[in-house]
């Protein structure tokens, strides 16, 4: 059991709309594979749709060092990105607040959806639930399951991402810890 588990597992979770009520516009628009994938550095592929949400590994912080298992804590890293390569640079903060089509009844705006992304995922058991069971990961155990749901932690600063004139991005990076495990050390009886 690794940092894939935790990152695909939330992936997946955040694919089934029904589960984390999350939809872009129409709500029969899902955040499917095309739009939400794991990504190096939680940045978008080059040649996309009109936005995306991609996650990556943040790191592992380790506690109880003293002790005969190592209890580490995830981060992970969940970039909420939006195309914009038809705006010039003066108008690409407002990209991120207007909403991606403005006849759609339940238009969202890349704000709405980040807020909708934290509030899916912060302190929601329901994820942590869904990964354990999607692994079968056992019980409490040391290295068995993950214990603790994702927390919000907090986001970067807009950043823009131009590939070129016809492709490029405007989004943030969301930072969130969880999904503790305990996990014995080889040898340890």
């Amino acid at each position: 059991m690794s940092m894939s588990y935790a990152l695909t597992g939330t992936r997946d979770w955040l694919h089934d709309s029904s589960a984390s009520g999350i939809t872009w516009g129409d709500p029969a628009i899902a955040l499917n594979k095309d739009v939400c994938y794991l990504a190096w550095e939680a940045r978008p592929q080059r040649i996309g749709g009109a936005f995306a949400i991609c996650i990556d590994d943040g790191g592992t912080d380790t506690t109880n060092s003293d002790n005969y298992y190592v209890g580490e804590t995830y981060t992970m890293l969940v970039g909420i990105w939006r195309r914009i390569g038809k705006y010039s640079i003066d108008r690409l903060a407002q990209q991120m607040y207007i909403p991606n089509d403005l006849y759609a009844t339940n238009a969202k705006s890349l704000e709405d959806l980040e807020r909708d992304i934290v509030t899916a995922l912060h302190q929601n058991y329901a994820v942590r639930a869904a990964v354990n069971t999607a692994y079968s990961l056992p019980g409490s155990g040391l290295g068995d399951k993950f214990l603790s749901p994702w927390c919000y932690k907090g986001r970067g600063e807009v950043e823009a991402l131009p590939f070129d004139d016809q492709n490029a991005y405007l989004g943030r990076v969301l930072r969130f810890t969880g999904f503790m495990r305990n996990q014995a050390i080889d040898g340890a009886a």
